[in-house]
């Protein structure tokens, strides 16, 4: 309730149970797919990446160098939070879709945020390169985070160095025409089939190329699933509201590669095919917070079936492998005072 409150007070307020211990992560049993999945690029600090347009009025602006502003947030963190906003010309091809974890609902895309990416031809650049490459406005815009980059970081990396952290971003060029996304991190996880091949996948999702839509849809099925979560749950990190935190847990299971001989696997994929659709079809406003459409669309899927008969086939594809105990309460409540005596 307070700082520094008595042992009295938190008593009223706090309950301690014995419960097992979470598994210890494997990979015994892993998946050809852990692989393929890799961590989006680190976008940060946001206000330095991803932007919006300005609008110019009647006659518009420059198409091949559009006038762009900082978008904000509220999650933003000091000292970036107290930063002016940057405005200004960036080259029209260093502007791409960047998704988000926020930009993600189960089977289905929610928004196309764009970013400021500056790589050209799959090489990174900083401003010398942009400029050196004629990407004059580019360079602008990348002398100025540089700058701030600079004077408000710790300076263990350049910007550069940052965005490209463990190449999460050069790393995901040439870019793959289908890919599928999952988000890093939460109680319940969404995944989705991304078709766009200019986009940039951010550090809150995970992203693998697929060969071809079959595949995109088997795999969405698979992790969009109650039954994949539940065998994984029990090896997530926990906070104040519960699980959190899937990373790479999902590829502990034995997830096969698809075959698309194989018929199990085109039942599945062609059940994630019709959650997708089903999945467009759910109407969500403008402004609808993510959390808000991503249950939205959870409910639909339950309401006619089909996250039922995924379940189902997961269940058939992976068997019982993943299925043991959870760390559940194993005993009554234990006195505060067994905790905090010395």
């Amino acid at each position: 309730p307070r700082k520094d409150a008595s042992l009295v007070e938190i008593e009223r307020r706090v309950r301690a149970r014995r419960a097992r211990a979470p598994a210890v992560v494997n990979f015994r049993a892993v998946s050809p797919y852990r692989a393929r999945f890799k961590q989006g690029a680190t976008l940060v600090p946001r206000f330095m990446c991803y932007v919006e347009r300005v609008e110019l009025g009647r006659l518009g602006g420059n198409a091949n160098a559009p006038l762009v502003r900082s978008v904000r947030s509220n999650q933003e963190k000091a000292p970036w939070r107290d930063l002016e906003p940057l405005q200004s010309a960036v080259d029209a091809r260093c502007l791409r879709t960047a998704y988000l974890g926020s930009s993600i609902a189960p089977f289905r895309i929610l928004d196309r945020p764009e970013a400021v990416i500056p790589v050209n031809g799959g090489t990174m650049l900083d401003s010398n390169s942009a400029e050196a490459r004629g990407l004059h406005n580019t360079a602008d815009w990348l002398r100025r985070c540089e700058q701030l980059w600079n004077e408000h970081s710790a300076g263990r990396m350049r910007f550069s160095e940052r965005l490209d952290y463990q190449r999460g971003l050069s790393g995901q060029f040439p870019v793959a025409g289908t890919r599928v996304v999952y988000s890093a991190s939460g109680t319940l996880v969404a995944a989705a089939v991304v078709r766009d091949p200019e986009a940039v996948i951010e550090h809150s999702l995970y992203w693998a190329p697929v060969a071809n839509e079959e595949e995109g849809h088997f795999l969405a099925a698979l992790l969009n699933s109650e039954a994949i979560r539940r065998r994984v749950e029990h090896m997530q990190s926990r906070g104040e509201q519960g699980a959190r935190h899937f990373d790479m847990l999902f590829f502990t299971l034995p997830i096969p590669r698809f075959d698309p001989a194989n018929d199990l696997h085109r039942r599945l994929s062609a059940k994630g095919r019709d959650a997708e659709a089903a999945a467009a079809g759910v109407l969500i406003e403008e402004g609808t917070p993510f959390v808000t459409a991503r249950t939205a669309i959870r409910e639909a899927l339950r309401a006619n079936g089909i996250s039922d008969a995924i379940d189902l086939l997961v269940i058939e594809l992976l068997g019982d492998a993943g299925v043991e105990d959870h760390a559940e309460p194993i005993g009554g409540d234990i006195p505060l005072d067994d905790l905090v005596r010395p």
